[in-house]
């Protein structure tokens, strides 16, 4: 009887990057069929044997953590959002129990192995531009966040998400820009020192500039705000809020960001970012002396 491991491994390969395509879902299970197809499918799913062209968030990732990638996939979804970031976790397909939840809140769980751009060249720098207004004045704010030699997984991403880093303050909105890079930090301070009420999205979003013929670059942009009114919760209603599952990240530390790693016409410029990066990085544990 004609096996499939029988195929030529070209035939195979082109097999199975065409289920890939077809049922994503259906690949990841297949891994467990034998040690060849997990070695074969990985090389398919981690980038190794990745194709080349625009990047995109795969469909089977965007369906299943819908409403994280862009905020504008946010309008239509049940309950509306509050400006609180954990608002959007609860919402995802699979967080409604726990009993749902409990599979995918594993550190070991196989989709946060998974490239954000699966099937397609991975993300291998990530800029993370937030601007935060406070008071009718907008501050901006500059990462760089530190990706492993796979790139941006989804791992990284969700834990990104529910760090400091990106969500300080009530979020009007959110999108990870893909396949574009900052043209400059100078223009990006530059900005930054406008004045009352600062630029306008459409400005800061002129310095995202398109990362050559790879693409494998990518932008994570928030803007936050705190208003002069202050939020009023009634007793019930901070008691309903504290049974609800409140997410946290997964891994064992937030994803680390670092101040921007190129030049700068002015470098004492940075320094206001430094201080940003260094409070979004945990201390090392501080070691026994006893």
């Amino acid at each position: 009887m004609t096996r499939l491991l029988d195929l030529p491994p070209e035939t195979l390969i082109n097999t199975l990057k065409f289920l890939a395509e077809v049922d994503f879902s259906c690949l990841i299970r297949a891994q467990l069929t034998c040690q060849a197809f997990q070695s074969i499918i990985r090389n398919i799913v981690f980038g190794r044997g990745a194709a080349s062209g625009s990047p995109s968030v795969h469909s089977l990732l965007r369906s299943k953590f819908r409403g994280l990638f862009d905020s504008k996939d946010w309008k239509g979804l049940t309950s509306p959002y509050d400006g609180d970031p954990r608002t959007r976790f609860r919402q995802l397909p699979w967080a409604a129990t726990d009993s749902t939840r409990a599979p995918w809140l594993r550190p070991d769980a196989s989709w946060r192995q998974l490239s954000v751009t699966a099937l397609r060249l991975p993300i291998t720098h990530l800029d993370l531009l937030k601007a935060s207004s406070s008071w009718g004045r907008t501050s901006l704010h500059y990462a760089q966040v530190e990706l492993p030699p796979q790139g941006l997984t989804m791992g990284l991403f969700y834990d990104l998400l529910l760090s400091g880093a990106s969500c300080g303050g009530d979020i009007s909105s959110w999108q990870l820009v893909l396949g574009k890079k900052l043209e400059s930090y100078d223009e990006w301070q530059r900005m930054n020192n406008r004045g009352l009420y600062g630029p306008s999205d459409n400005q800061l979003r002129s310095l995202f500039v398109e990362d050559g013929s790879s693409k494998q670059s990518a932008i994570f942009f928030t803007s936050s705000s705190s208003g002069c009114v202050l939020p009023s919760w009634s007793l019930e209603e901070l008691e309903a809020q504290a049974q609800l599952w409140q997410p946290r990240i997964i891994g064992d530390h937030p994803p680390k960001c670092l101040p921007w790693q190129g030049t700068s016409l002015k470098p004492d410029t940075t320094y206001a970012d430094q201080v940003y990066v260094a409070a979004m990085n945990p201390l090392p544990d501080e070691e026994d002396d006893l």
